[in-house]
């Protein structure tokens, strides 16, 4: 197993087995930009705020459901590719990474957050 399919089993923690396939299927090779404008949509955020370096809550959490929705959609993409879209360098997602997995598995409502963006990506 190459270290991208460890990170994507990794990234979508939380779904049933079942449902991991059928997603990433239905992700596979998202464009970025519209991964981003979902997320912005669904949680009523702005694309450039998303992009931005403010530190407001709500908007890094959806900062970390984006990098991790992109790395699940290309997983050919590297840390650095995924940092370029969102200005940031590779340690930066790296974190967003982790904190997304760490809030699936003990926050219930950023795991609704997630659940509702991924209904429409």
């Amino acid at each position: 197993m190459s270290n991208s399919e460890k990170i994507n089993v990794y990234v979508y923690t939380g779904l049933p087995d079942e449902k991991k396939d059928e997603f990433v299927a239905r992700v596979k090779e998202t464009d970025p930009e519209l991964i981003i404008s979902v997320v912005g949509e669904k949680l009523g955020i702005a694309v450039d705020q998303i992009k931005s370096n403010t530190r407001k809550r709500d908007v890094v959490e959806a900062r970390f459901i984006a990098v991790s929705l992109i790395m699940i959609a290309n997983p050919e993409f590297t840390l650095k590719k995924v940092g370029e879209i969102f200005n940031r360098d590779h340690s930066t997602i790296v974190y967003a990474r982790d904190s997304f997995n760490h809030l699936m598995k003990t926050n219930k409502v950023f795991k609704d957050k997630v659940a509702l963006v991924k209904q429409r990506v």
